[in-house]
């Protein structure tokens, strides 16, 4: 779960596949929380570089295709280290309680999981508006 929330931000795509192989490796989880904690992971890797190859593709891209493959790679790293994060905090919620302390302790983990969720996403979609040309100035 380590290796997965901190390696996609010191190793970006590696890093964080090298997470995602060992929480499938674990005991430690529901074959069900480790596709939640993987699509997570891959979701916040793979779609803004499915994005990407579609503004250049189309021709339509602006600021992306102005932005050169190196600039959108450390786009790539940062979202894959956020989806990383994501996932582990995911999991961290989904261990399971030994004490009624500790269950109380994971339901605001869970909380606090949504809020990140919901705070990302707005951030997302402003930043693809940005890029897909921005909003008017005037």
């Amino acid at each position: 779960m380590l290796v997965l929330g901190v390696g996609g931000f010191f190793f970006s795509v590696l890093g964080m596949v090298v997470g995602i192989v060992l929480v499938w490796i674990s005991i430690a989880w529901r074959t069900r929380d480790k596709l939640v904690a993987t699509a997570v992971a891959l979701a916040f890797t793979l779609v803004p570089a499915l994005l990407w190859v579609l503004a250049v593709a189309s021709g339509t891209g602006g600021v992306v295709v102005a932005l050169g493959p190196f600039a959108m790679l450390v786009v790539f790293g940062g979202t894959s280290g956020i989806g990383g994060l994501l996932g582990a905090l995911y999991l961290a919620a989904r261990l399971p309680a030994a004490t009624p302390a500790e269950h109380r302790r994971r339901r605001g983990l869970r909380i606090c999981l949504v809020i990140a969720v919901c705070v990302l996403a707005l951030i997302a979609l402003v930043a693809l508006r940005l890029l897909a040309g921005g909003y008017p100035t005037t």
